[in-house]
């Protein structure tokens, strides 16, 4: 098992003991990402910001991952929606 899939594991570990860690999905999402599970990563993206509506890292991120998708209309909503937070 490599680092990136024992990250995913504390993740998992962290989200069980707490449902609405924002963090904790954010992170798993980007661990999903760098093994190429894009689809993954979304998932935990769209939890975080279904938690934290304001969390700009989560929009910046999934715009990251749709981009990597070859979406770029979801791409750019997400990030001008980060940018936008960071305004705020």
């Amino acid at each position: 098992m490599g680092a990136v899939d024992l990250a995913i594991s504390d993740y998992d570990e962290a989200i069980s003991l707490d449902p609405k860690n924002v963090n904790a999905y954010d992170n798993r999402g980007s661990a999903h990402a760098k093994k190429g599970e894009l689809d993954r990563a979304i998932e935990d993206y769209d939890k975080a910001i279904s938690l934290d509506p304001n969390d700009k890292a989560a929009y910046r991120l999934r715009g990251e991952s749709y981009k990597a998708k070859g979406d770029m209309d979801h791409a750019t909503a997400d990030f001008q929606r980060s940018e936008k937070l960071k305004s705020d």
